[in-house]
């Protein structure tokens, strides 16, 4: 009688599925809207959490992966123990609340170990992997003290303990594949990645047509990127009237004399950002200045490197007075530095991004952590 109540009330809310719902239980003999109420009212948790799932998967990916996964463990653990379908389901759904406590715990405590790791003299692998490993630990005590909460109302601190230490096997177990290139050379060429045309290629079939391709532009005198176009020196009027039609056509509404304005500004800020390099680099004593380097085809200037020992610096500086003067977010242009600094790293080069004064959003830090690429944030005048 109540599921037939629920089903009516359910019906008045959506009249429409309910009509069409009705019509196909006369032919078949089984009503769905019906069935599926019932199914809602018999099991509202798991109900409940599939529906949170779902949107957590819209709006934040992560979090609704982490409910989906810690769903998935926790019917499955039920279902090992031998319990019946509305016990396994109550789980599942359960599993799914918790682990959103799970996933907040694991965001927070990575992102704050990470944080006080950045200003340590630590490695770039530590830096990179240890905030996950103890953020994984503590996520996985707490997905497992929630889920015996909601479930129980109280703690099991030896199943907490044991999610705990699994929560930090799995990064523990990304960062061994990490450290050892070998093997993560090997994961790497089983993984099928997207060619060019659209086609579904294994990364060594990639590489050895690219290597073909480029034989084959050396030896036919073509190249890829068309025509080389000559660059001049910042500040001189060739490159300003070089930048000018640049803009143009790019469709720049700007009228010249707006645009000249800025364009002046813009090199003010780029001499006081290289006398603070070239200051930098008397303090540190090593390497060279405004050094070129060709890597993957992409070429790349750092701005202090050492080529014999390979190693190099990418320095940020404050360029005017206000505070968004020395505030460095993952921009487009700032995220090809990264990547370019990334395959420099994988060719064993120890590479240092220096924020002089000057700060770093957190995305572009967890990028650099995640790429490999040591940084440090220092006062005006530091090392």
């Amino acid at each position: 009688m109540e599921k037939r109540v629920g089903a009516d009330i359910a019906g008045l809310l959506f009249p429409h599925l309910s009509s069409q719902s009705g019509k196909l239980g006369k032919f078949f003999g089984i009503d769905p809207w019906f069935e599926f109420s019932s199914f809602v009212m018999d099991h509202p948790t798991f109900s409940l959490a599939v529906v949170s799932t779902i949107i957590a998967l819209f709006v934040s990916p992560p979090l609704g992966g982490t409910m989906l996964v810690s769903g998935a463990v926790s019917g499955g653990v039920s279902w090992l123990q031998g319990n019946d379908l509305s016990t396994i389901l109550r789980d599942a759904g359960i599993g799914g609340f918790a682990g959103v406590f799970g996933y907040g715990v694991f965001a927070g405590v990575s992102r704050y170990v990470g944080a006080r790791l950045a200003q340590s003299t630590l490695s770039p692998f530590i830096q990179k992997w240890l905030p996950k490993i103890i953020g994984g630990g503590s996520g996985g005590m707490a997905d497992q003290s929630a889920f015996d909460w909601l479930r129980d109302r109280k703690f099991d601190w030896r199943s907490a303990t044991i999610a705990g230490m699994i929560g930090i096997l799995i990064p523990y177990a990304g960062a061994v594949i990490d450290g050892s290139p070998a093997l993560g050379k090997q994961l790497q060429q089983m993984i099928p990645g997207v060619s060019g045309d659209g086609t579904l290629a294994m990364p060594w079939v990639k590489k050895n047509g690219q290597e073909a391709a480029e034989g084959y532009n050396k030896a036919s005198g073509k190249s890829g990127g068309g025509t080389a176009k000559k660059e001049f020196k910042a500040g001189t009027p060739e490159h300003k009237a070089q930048r000018w039609k640049e803009y143009k056509e790019g469709g720049g509404a700007w009228s010249y004399e707006r645009w000249s304005k800025n364009y002046d500004n813009n090199m003010q800020r780029a001499k006081k950002a290289q006398k603070t390099m070239d200051d930098y680099h008397k303090r540190i004593g090593w390497g060279e200045r405004e050094v070129e380097v060709t890597i993957n085809g992409h070429t790349r200037v750092l701005d202090i490197a050492d080529l014999k020992n390979q190693r190099a610096i990418e320095h940020k500086t404050r360029t005017g007075e206000t505070p968004r003067s020395g505030y460095f977010s993952l921009t487009k242009e700032i995220k090809w530095e990264v990547e370019r600094d990334a395959m420099l790293v994988k060719e064993d080069w120890d590479i240092t991004w220096v924020f002089e004064d000057a700060r770093a959003s957190q995305p572009l830090l967890e990028a650099l952590r995640e790429a490999g690429i040591k940084y440090k944030i220092i006062e005006k005048g530091g090392t």
